[in-house]
């Protein structure tokens, strides 16, 4: 056995040696003088561990464990208040619990916990070598929900009225009364923290702080929740800046103490990889390497709409606002752990701001959501922007109709499945919805009039119908077609309020379970005056237009049936006649727009909407003026899927067309567009969409399917897999499936902000190269995905046509490319001459 011994040094600078135990000396002046006696007493080499009773926060820290540090003692580890207190409680307590599973210990009183206190409840998770923190004064139904598997409670201080109150609140749990911690004094729960030996109550360090990385005015958190040691790797595109701060974020706390900063030499564009390392000192050591280097900006992109893959992962905001914009004015909410905390009515963008700024001290780590409507008479990027100036970042947009499907999904509770397909139809339209990646995704909308009972092949069907407004005649026919798979719900949206705190916080909380959020576009591009049907589209997106104009002025602008606001505003050369415009939309919030002349290249840039945003004055007489032209092309682009003017757009239509009957629609081109003819044409095009299809044309002899699913199953030491096998498999292994390849070669992609409903990840090696990450450690290459969709396609041509392939044509969407070098590598290994062609 050996014969070191084990010191602890608490709050008050009391120095103690255990076995036996003997205090060196009470009350010291200083840490330092406490630690000087402790080296008189006993030198680093009889020591095995010095514990220190330090306060919480990365500073109370530091000072104590480098002073212990400099006189050469090497094993040094704290103990904060919380892991003394949680021991004494759980001390002699017989909890019957394996490795994995949760208890509750609530910290106030009976009273406190059946009034739902709001700080009143902390999760411990049992470890192999002790109880992990995994929540720390939590909110009591917050707890509840978040862990429902929990069967056990720890309660203190309870009489025999108030067992009565926590018993009707813990219905069926098992409760465990102690009569609070032993003793106030280091020495009662010590012993078993120092000695380390009692699993049972032995509560695991951790960390009650988390880390912020600073970067220009931007900021990104790191949570520091497991159990030391452990190590966090995380790779953020820190633009040009000229310095990067690590600091330490501890929850109500005004200032963030610096951890470690880094100063660049040049002011290149990079990306860095940030490294932490915690060890029992709580003490993270931070490192930080470039990986990535170039010359120009990179896209980046604010927060995406309502998705939880926009926030870091592991984060929990400290606050979440909501701007309720309703007639005219704001409602204010201030929203912490599913509940409303505060609440005010405003009148304008700046008393909406001024409610937040005031509410919080921490604008970095704050969200705000701005909930709006069709008839919204406030600019939502004056709002982003306001809000971004005052330092609150992180805004999100919330359309109502969204946040309304949300809640019917709530509270109908039927799974859905990744792959599955379930329609949801009200009085007056029809929804498409699916799952992919664990995230509800929009697939399509339209009017319920075109909606086609027999040809819907979805597996259930929901039907909201608050007010008895269904047609009768319809629903016969879904219940003679579906039978026990078609769901009445009868929610009444006007208790949308209540359901909103749970549906914010659910967003913005990775942990929580069940997520009913939808990230797809509300709104019509309207390309003067010619609609490009962007309605119901996931974000984010990229669309093409090739549109005729008149005049010397081209206005792109957004609109909501009633709501109308100028996103670009571009001056013509004299005599153009036809442009190309670029809808690049990565959230609602982030909607850039670029224009080519396809005639003349020289085509000059003048107005931006972030320089000249419409007054609300301005919106309305382009709503008067336009008004009638709006809502029919918003008609026609929910009956045909397609623009209602001359306006082509590239964006191949959605797949599972057909789901849905939409009336016919044909593309018309341009009259002197319509006059090019390829000759001789290509005999077998492969056309990659941006929905993950392959679109075959072949000639007379060919006896296929007309189109393919571009999904690719790789797994370690089996043969790849492609098509529907490949998309099936999402639902039982989706890490291991990947799709999504026409935008994985889009030219403007940032691996730093992929689409959040991927179930893979994406980032760049030292070289710039694409690197696409799925599970079990597999790692590969755009160019390999494409690869192999184009070989498995050309195998199953060759199945099934008579007259010899030859050769390939490969369209991909426009922004998406490949080049020479690549797709000369492709054609060889597969044996086929492939030809890119360019539109």
């Amino acid at each position: 056995m050996s014969s070191k011994r084990n010191a602890l040094i608490d709050q008050d600078a009391n120095v103690t040696l255990f076995n036996p135990m003997t205090t060196v000396i009470h009350g010291a002046p200083t840490i330092e003088a406490a630690v000087n006696a402790l080296l008189q007493a006993a030198p680093p080499s009889t020591v095995k561990t010095v514990f220190i009773l330090i306060d919480p926060g990365f500073e109370n820290c530091l000072r104590p464990v480098e002073a212990v540090q400099k006189a050469g003692y090497t094993d040094v580890e704290p103990i904060e208040p919380h892991q003394k207190y949680l021991s004494s409680i759980i001390l002699n307590v017989p909890l019957n619990q394996t490795v994995g599973t949760a208890v509750f210990v609530f910290n106030g009183s009976v009273v406190q916990v059946a009034e739902g206190n709001v700080d009143s409840v902390t999760v411990l998770r049992k470890r192999e070598l002790g109880w992990q923190v995994v929540r720390l004064c939590q909110d009591i139904y917050t707890a509840l929900a978040e862990f429902p598997s929990v069967k056990e409670v720890i309660v203190t201080e309870a009489t025999s009225a108030e067992m009565a109150l926590v018993r009707a609140v813990f219905s069926g749990l098992k409760l465990h009364v102690t009569e609070g911690p032993l003793s106030k004094s280091a020495a009662s729960p010590l012993p078993n923290l120092i000695r380390n030996n009692v699993k049972e109550s032995n509560i695991l360090p951790f960390c009650s702080y988390d880390l912020l990385v600073k970067f220009g005015n931007k900021c990104e958190k790191i949570d520091l929740t497991d159990v030391p040691p452990f190590s966090i790797v995380k790779e953020i595109d820190v633009g040009n800046v000229s310095k990067v701060e690590i600091r330490a974020f501890e929850e109500d706390e005004d200032d963030y103490p610096l951890v470690k900063d880094f100063n660049f030499k040049s002011a290149t564009f990079r990306t860095v990889l940030i490294t932490v390392t915690v060890d029992k000192t709580l003490l993270p050591q931070v490192s930080l390497k470039t990986i990535a280097t170039r010359e120009s900006k990179a896209i980046t992109v604010p927060p995406a709409v309502l998705s939880p893959s926009s926030i870091p992962n592991g984060h929990n905001p400290d606050m979440v606002f909501l701007a309720n914009l309703f007639q005219g004015s704001f409602i204010m909410s201030k929203i912490q752990q599913n509940q409303v905390i505060d609440k005010a009515d405003v009148a304008t963008v700046d008393e909406a701001i001024a409610f937040m700024k005031t509410r919080t001290s921490k604008s970095l780590t704050s969200v705000v959501f701005f909930q709006y409507n069709q008839q919204t008479t406030v600019s939502l990027q004056t709002f982003r922007d306001k809000c971004r100036d005052a330092g609150l970042l992180d805004v999100r947009f919330l359309p109502y109709l969204s946040a309304g499907i949300s809640l019917i999904f709530e509270r109908i509770q039927i799974p859905i499945d990744n792959g599955q397909f379930v329609a949801l139809l009200n009085p007056s339209m029809f929804y498409i919805v699916t799952r992919v990646g664990g995230n509800l995704k929009m697939h399509k909308g339209g009017l319920l009039e075109d909606f086609n009972v027999n040809r819907c092949t979805v597996s259930k069907v929901i039907v909201a119908d608050a007010f008895g407004r269904f047609n009768k005649s319809t629903f016969n026919k879904l219940q003679k077609k579906f039978q026990s798979h078609v769901h009445l719900v009868t929610t009444d949206l006007h208790n949308i309020d209540s359901f909103l705190p749970q549906l914010l916080w659910n967003s913005v909380d990775e942990m929580a379970a069940n997520k009913y959020v939808f990230n797809f576009c509300d709104f019509v591009i309207d390309i003067g005056g010619e609609s490009l049907f962007t309605l119901y589209k996931e974000f984010p997106f990229t669309m093409t237009a090739d549109v005729a104009v008149f005049g010397t002025t081209l206005e792109v602008n957004l609109f909501n049936d009633e709501f109308v606001e100028l996103l670009k505003k571009f001056t013509l050369q004299r005599g153009t006649r036809r442009v190309r415009i670029v809808v690049n939309a990565e959230s609602a919030c982030d909607i850039t727009v670029t224009m080519v002349d396809v005639a003349k290249p020289a085509v000059k840039e003048t107005i931006d909407a972030e320089q000249s945003l419409p007054t609300r004055d301005t919106a309305v007489r382009k709503k008067k003026s336009r008004s009638e032209r709006r809502r029919q092309a918003r008609r026609n682009a929910l009956q045909n899927g397609t623009s209602d003017g001359p306006s082509k757009a590239t964006e191949v239509p959605t797949s599972h067309d057909d789901d849905v009957a939409t009336a016919g629609s044909k593309t018309t081109l341009p009259e002197e567009l319509s006059q090019l003819q390829l000759d001789p044409p290509p005999t077998t095009v492969l056309t990659f969409t941006s929905d993950n299809r392959v679109l075959i044309k072949a000639d007379e002899t060919y006896t296929g399917v007309t189109q393919l699913l571009a999904y690719v199953r790789l797994e370690a030491g089996a043969a790849p897999i492609v098509g529907q096998q490949a998309f099936d498999a999402l639902k039982t292994h989706p890490k291991s499936v990947f799709y999504g390849i026409t935008r994985l070669l889009a030219i403007d992609f940032d691996p730093a902000h992929p689409d959040p409903s991927w179930t893979f990840k994406t980032s760049r090696d030292a070289d710039g190269k694409l690197l696409i990450h799925g599970g079990d450690d597999i790692v590969t290459l755009p160019i390999v995905l494409f690869g192999l969709v184009v070989n498995s396609t050309l195998l199953y041509i060759r199945e099934h046509q008579k007259s010899e392939v030859t050769e390939l044509c490969i369209r991909l969407p426009t922004g998406s490319t490949i080049s020479n070098a690549e797709l000369k590598s492709v054609a060889q290994r597969i044996g086929i001459k492939l030809v890119l062609l360019v539109d």
